[in-house]
């Protein structure tokens, strides 16, 4: 059996309690129109966060109203979307309790590749 460390413990026995689904937003060409086009991408258990402290005050300062971090499991897809969305190939939401939030960072915690914290702004 592998040793594994107490952090690494306690990140694996973490529990996500409430189901987002990603939606990707792309540009396509229909009928020789550039025309955005709306895809599911991926369904993900997670939990969702406010911010608090440092990142409040800057949400606030640069006008973000109805912030939520999603706290979730690393996974490819979460990497290939940071990837599109540094690249500026397409935008990515989330669904959460009826509501849409604009993913505007993925934040990978140190590189790590056990949770990802997605940093995401109410859409009106």
């Amino acid at each position: 059996m592998i040793p594994m460390s107490n952090q690494l413990k306690k990140n694996l026995s973490r529990s996500f309690n409430t189901r987002i689904k990603i939606k990707r937003i792309s540009k396509k060409i229909v009928s020789g129109r550039n025309e955005e086009v709306e895809e599911d991408y991926f369904s993900c258990w997670c939990n969702p966060k406010d911010f608090y402290g440092k990142e409040l005050y800057e949400a606030i300062n640069i006008k973000f109203q109805n912030a939520l971090n999603f706290e979730t499991r690393y996974c490819n897809k979460i990497r290939l979307m940071r990837e599109e969305m540094v690249r500026k190939e397409a935008r990515f939401y989330v669904e959460y309790d009826n509501c849409k939030y604009e993913i505007f960072y993925i934040d990978f915690k140190n590189n790590s590749k056990d949770v990802v914290m997605i940093k995401s702004n109410g859409v009106t």
